[in-house]
């Protein structure tokens, strides 16, 4: 690609590759600097498909990159994993029509 430039695959339109999870390493030829944008679907396979496809992450400590705007926002791995529990959790006690009284 060239300076300045954008491309966005969507794998999950892609016919066959709808339920597959994904990642890339990103190397400028160069060795130049890079800014990178990736989605932002985090979960705990996330991490489990990533650290069986490449080193990364090598323990629940390894700082990640988590948000690039405005600035980067770098945490321990287990940062966003807690964050993405805590979501699951709450969307499986919420979702229940028995955990609503009332309803």
């Amino acid at each position: 690609m060239g300076p300045n430039s954008r491309s966005t695959v969507w794998v999950d339109q892609i016919p066959g590759l709808e339920s597959t999870a994904a990642s890339v390493q990103v190397v400028s030829d160069d060795r130049l600097p890079l800014i990178v944008e990736r989605s932002m679907f985090w979960d705990a396979s996330y991490y489990a498909w990533l650290r069986a496809l490449t080193p990364f992450p090598a323990g629940l400590f390894d700082l990640d990159v988590v948000f690039l705007i405005p600035h980067a926002w770098v945490f321990p791995v287990w940062v966003p994993l807690l964050g993405s529990l805590a979501a699951m959790t709450a969307a499986v006690f919420l979702g229940r029509p028995a955990s609503r009284p009332g309803v």
